[in-house]
């Protein structure tokens, strides 16, 4: 997956990855981190769980409440030795919709840096606001879009996501944008 990432990016093409795991973020991320460059990536994490426990923290074990903090460097090395070992630095990314964090994992989103939205914020803000701040946030100096016609195609490719609703976790759509 990391691969193919790094070789849309590199053919002008936008990744879009839609799957049922969250450990394809690992992949996606890194593939986009050596595409374009670690300072110049950054991650909107969009979930309610935060996916930043470790190997330590983590309650059930499951590799796919890692991924986030493997992305941020934050322990976790092992998931990304095989994608070249590119971190995002916690200040680039933030989490939207948050509502079940286990309680080990507190701690480590508390001390990692990255910015949390939960759904108690999407609520009062509304969704476009904190998608706004989100990116204004997440892609801090950096290059790329975060205007607000690329917040509602954000908006409007989630829709069209969460309408479709893809369950099943063989399903795992790659879809590319051409710019």
């Amino acid at each position: 997956l990391a691969n193919a990432v790094y070789k849309s990016f590199n053919n002008g093409y936008f990744p879009l990855v839609l799957g049922g795991d969250h450990s394809l973020g690992i992949g996606s991320v890194c593939g986009a981190a050596r595409a374009l460059g670690k300072d110049n990536t950054c991650v909107i994490w969009i979930d309610a769980h935060t996916d930043y426990n470790t190997f330590k923290t983590t309650v059930t074990g499951n590799i796919h409440g890692l991924p986030l903090a493997a992305i941020n460097g934050y322990e976790n090395h092992e998931l990304r030795y095989y994608h070249d070992g590119k971190i995002i630095q916690p200040s680039k990314t933030v989490i939207v919709g948050a509502r079940s964090i286990d309680e080990a994992e507190k701690d480590n989103v508390k001390y990692s840096g990255v910015t949390v939205f939960t759904t108690q914020d999407i609520k009062e803000k509304g969704i476009e606001t904190v998608m706004e701040e989100a990116f204004k946030i997440a892609g801090y100096k950096t290059k790329g879009s975060r205007s607000p016609l690329a917040v509602k195609a954000l908006l409007l490719i989630l829709l069209i996501y969460l309408v479709i609703q893809i369950k099943s976790s063989d399903v795992q759509p790659f879809i590319y944008f051409q710019f």
